[in-house]
């Protein structure tokens, strides 16, 4: 049954991918290729899932960032049980957004309400820990390595937008950022890299809700900072707007770069701003928001967004290209270490990537009310 109802979304909308993106001008892009049919689907439904990691049995943890959720997935059983305690006791957390490989099924999850990093193992909190001591700035974790190794990211060169008081330590008020390797052991701490920031603007506005008058703070939209991930063996991959492509810095230090990788420049006209209003503010929020009420618009579609960086097994890294409201589907590029475009995936939109494990990809199909249930398909 899975099968025939992904063949049936192929045929409908196989066709017209291919042809969009068979239009486009960009030098060297390779031809988009499919994910092979799922082969699982579990009947749980989440609300956004933010990270996942697959453990050596083939149980997969996924983070539910928006409900708040750790969730354990049986793929022999087809069941999924909620693993882990909210709360600020020892064996709790707060908050979850991503989840990242530790020493053998350990796993290490950030938890930014208590600026805590959470040691778990395969079905539950172990620990918590704050290594780097109490924060003065915004940091998220971009990964641990074998050695014992972290990388973090946070704000380097902040903006004061118009009438705060100072420029605050923040990620939405970064121009750029500074990506940090630490070694616990000997608390020796190294600049891995100097990345572009997101911040494009910040405005105020007080709109009337059922509530009754809200204040919101309202970033530039499509806003995203370039962007880190340290892998076990510890290499580093760094995804870079401008121009887009994808760096790596070897356990030693050693710098890879290769040219940009194909870019197909897309206006912003009024279409694409009024198609992203739609789809941010939703519910009591639809049509309270106007686009010149927006701190800024960029003059193209970036390459990519948020939490766009998705890891291979195999050591190469997915990047999650901006969605184009105005066109179907949804693209991923996948680099290798050389900096290289491997390969290009492509989607209808309402599916995305949200892990790989050992010859496995898993994906979720998003419904009408955005809400989301994970399969699994072959890889590659």
């Amino acid at each position: 049954m899975i099968e025939a109802m992904y063949r049936c979304m192929k045929s409908v909308f196989v066709a017209m991918l291919l042809s969009v993106y068979a239009t486009q001008t960009a030098l060297a892009q390779p031809t988009p290729t499919q994910l092979q049919p799922p082969t699982h689907h579990v009947d749980y439904e989440f609300r956004r899932i933010t990270s996942t990691r697959q453990l050596s049995d083939g149980t997969l943890l996924v983070v539910d960032g928006y409900a708040n959720d750790i969730v354990a997935i049986d793929w022999s059983e087809l069941s999924a049980r909620v693993v882990g305690r909210k709360g600020r006791g020892p064996g709790e957390y707060l908050e979850v957004n991503r989840i990242f490989p530790w020493f053998g099924d350990s796993s290490i999850l950030e938890d930014p309400n208590t600026r805590r990093w959470i040691l778990m193992g395969p079905d539950r909190v172990l620990d918590a820990m704050n290594p780097t001591g109490e924060y003065a700035v915004q940091i998220s974790l971009a990964g641990y390595d074998a050695s014992g190794r972290h990388v973090e990211v946070h704000p380097f060169k902040t903006v004061k937008p118009p009438g705060w008081v100072a420029a605050p330590p923040l990620f939405m008020a970064a121009e750029s950022l500074l990506v940090v390797a630490r070694m616990e052991s000997t608390r020796r701490s190294d600049t891995v890299a100097i990345i572009a920031g997101e911040y494009g603007g910040i405005a105020r506005h007080t709109k009337s809700v059922p509530e009754g008058k809200m204040n919101f703070m309202v970033s530039a939209p499509f806003a995203a900072a370039d962007q880190a991930y340290l892998f076990f063996d510890g290499w580093v991959a760094i995804a870079r707007r401008h121009p887009y492509r994808v760096d790596w810095v070897s356990p030693t230090g050693q710098h890879v770069r290769d040219k940009p990788l194909p870019f197909e420049a897309v206006p912003v006209d009024a279409r694409q701003k009024q198609a992203f209003l739609n789809r941010k503010y939703t519910g009591g929020l639809q049509g309270k928001f106007t686009a010149d009420e927006m701190p800024s618009w960029p003059k193209v579609l970036p390459p990519f967004q948020r939490q766009a960086l998705v890891p291979l097994a195999s050591g190469a890294i997915a990047v999650e290209r901006t969605l184009n409201p105005l066109q179907p589907g949804r693209y991923y590029d996948i680099v290798d270490r050389t900096g290289r475009l491997a390969q290009r995936l492509v989607m209808p939109s309402s599916q995305r990537i949200v892990g790989f494990g050992d010859g496995v990809v898993y994906t979720v199909s998003i419904d009408d009310d955005e809400l989301e249930t994970i399969q699994r398909h072959p890889w590659p």
